[in-house]
C-alpha cells in the first residue's frame, strides 16, 4: 500500500479544490459559444440517401528490413485531405472537405 505523503496530499486536495470550485460556480454559464453562420439544421437533411464509398484493399508494401525467412506485412499509409460529397447533392451544397488514410502510391 502507497503511504500518504504530503505531496499526494496537496495534489490531491488541489484537484478536489478545483472540481468543487468549477461544480459551484460554473452552473449555468456557457463555456463555448455556438457558431450561427453557415450550420445546417439536422432535420433539413434527408437521411439515408448518399451511398458510402467502400475503400479498395490496402496494398502491402515491399518491406525494405525484411531479413531472411521471417515475413511481416508491410503497409506506408498516407493521410489526404480531399473533398467529397457526404451530404445529398439534392442539397446543392458544395463537396465537404474531409481527411482519409490510404496508399502513399495511388492518389
Amino acid at each position: 500500500m502507497t503511504a500518504l505523503t504530503r505531496r499526494w496530499l496537496m495534489q490531491y486536495s488541489a484537484g478536489a479544490s478545483a472540481g468543487l470550485l468549477m461544480w459551484r460556480f460554473g452552473r449555468g454559464r456557457v463555456v463555448a459559444q455556438v457558431p450561427t453562420a453557415d450550420v445546417l439544421d439536422p432535420l433539413s437533411i434527408t437521411k439515408y440517401v448518399t451511398p458510402l464509398v467502400i475503400p479498395p484493399a490496402m496494398p502491402m508494401t515491399r518491406n525494405p528490413r525484411s531479413r531472411g525467412a521471417r515475413s511481416v506485412d508491410y503497409y506506408e499509409i498516407a493521410v489526404r485531405e480531399f473533398r467529397q460529397h457526404i451530404l445529398p447533392a439534392s442539397m446543392g451544397l458544395q463537396p465537404t472537405r474531409i481527411w482519409s488514410y490510404g496508399s502513399t502510391t495511388r492518389h
